[in-house]
């Protein structure tokens, strides 16, 4: 399963526990396909570079996140389908990372790994850093 990058910019002026929701139901989304979530970074509310137009609505901020995960393409698949459904994201992008598997991130079989992103993940949500 390679390594796939997600940026996404989310409305602006949204309370933190949407964006925390957003983010659960994506990396519970990728867990449950034995998935991994490898980071994820929220870069907070930023000036966009130009206004953008989404959901019939213009933004001139967004609130700027970073996911990291290792995925089937068919759960990529799938994740992009989902966010570009999502009320909340105005853009995103998915890429690939190249040369990237399950393997460069240790021996451990992919539902172990899946396993241990889980309790990343709760760990994480009990620290609020989500």
């Amino acid at each position: 399963m390679p390594l796939y990058q997600i940026t996404a910019i989310t409305r602006a002026g949204v309370a933190q526990p949407h964006v925390h929701q957003l983010l659960t139901k994506l990396s519970t989304f990728v867990t449950e396909n034995n998935g991994v979530v490898a980071e994820i970074r929220n870069w907070g509310e930023q000036r966009l570079a130009y206004r953008m137009r989404a959901h019939q609505e213009f933004h001139t901020h967004g609130r700027i996140v970073q996911m990291r995960y290792v995925m089937s393409p068919t759960t990529a698949i799938e994740l992009h389908r989902q966010m570009r459904l999502d009320n909340q994201v105005l853009r995103f992008m998915l890429m690939k990372e190249k040369n990237t598997s399950v393997a460069s991130l240790g021996e451990l079989e992919p539902g172990q790994l899946a396993e241990v992103a889980r309790n990343m993940l709760t760990t994480m949500d009990d620290a609020g850093l989500v």
